[in-house]
């Protein structure tokens, strides 16, 4: 069987670079995205995703894969990358697996159960949040799973979504925890070490690199389009705001800052608990 080799951890870690070089000096080897907004087709700039000039020459799955209006989910994304992994595997090709988004890892890598998604389901939920606002879901949530309403946050509608999608399909309530990790393949994951100080100079270079490159343009002809999920990726909420006219040109710097530096260390905390992950200090050459 053939192994997985998994370049995961946070964002600006280095890790989308260091993946692109690997599979470029390895035979036969096939990139398989793991990072729910690289998903995305005209998302581009503000998720730094490889573009096809990075790409050219390298066989490739799960990026571009989505129109901004659609939305993601995990347990679609698991059911299309297990058959792309078992056929590139039966194939005899070297399988590299990049991306930050945790769940989407363990559901690419992981025994795992997902329950049922259905898109109508979810359409009609997120409409009821654009007509009836977050609260309303969380308190009808709250009546039907006092339990599930403890861990998830008042303000995570994608969470909330998820738990009322669930249950209206199954009639079951949404686990709350996950079985410990098993691989379903022979893999070996790896992640990149830095400093809070580190981290904090990469995040701002990248916040820079990206305002440069058109993350406002690319906001501004996709503002309208924008799915429920889509638009919440760091760099879109808050260009949409300065848009807006809500916040000016530095707020939008030090709010893509902060609001990177927050999902950094939730990444982190999420990877770090698990134990299989060898965490290297950084070297992006493979």
């Amino acid at each position: 069987m053939k192994s997985i080799l998994a370049v995961v951890g946070c964002t600006a870690s280095g890790k989308t670079e260091y993946a692109l070089n690997l599979a470029r000096l390895t035979k036969n080897a096939v990139l398989i995205n793991a990072d729910a907004f690289a998903l995305y087709r005209q998302m581009n700039v503000g998720t730094s995703k490889p573009s096809d000039q990075d790409l050219a020459g390298i066989e490739n799955y799960m990026f571009n894969v989505l129109d901004v209006n659609e939305i993601a989910s995990v347990s679609i994304y698991r059911s299309k990358v297990l058959k792309i992994i078992e056929q590139v595997s039966n194939q005899g090709k070297t399988i590299i697996l990049v991306g930050g988004s945790g769940l989407y890892v363990r559901s690419a890598l992981d025994q795992m159960d997902f329950p049922p998604t259905d898109h109508e389901v979810r359409k009609r939920l997120y409409n009821e949040l654009e007509a009836d606002g977050v609260q309303k879901l969380y308190e009808r949530l709250g009546q039907i799973s006092p339990a599930s309403i403890k861990q998830i946050s008042p303000h995570n509608s994608r969470k909330i979504i998820r738990a009322l999608e669930i249950i209206e399909l199954t009639g079951v309530l949404p686990k709350l925890t996950f079985a410990p990790p098993q691989y379903l393949r022979p893999t070996r994951q790896i992640a990149f070490c830095y400093t809070k100080e580190e981290l904090k100079v990469r995040i701002h270079r990248r916040t820079k690199k990206m305002l440069e490159d058109g993350l406002v343009e690319e906001v501004f002809s996709l503002k309208n389009l924008l799915s429920a999920t889509s638009q919440k990726a760091i760099g879109y909420i808050e260009t949409l705001q300065y848009l807006a006219g809500q916040i000016d040109q530095d707020q939008l710097i030090d709010l893509i800052n902060l609001h990177t530096f927050q999902l950094v260390k939730k990444q982190l905390t999420w990877f770090k608990k698990d134990t299989r992950i060898n965490w290297q200090f950084p070297d992006v050459s493979p």
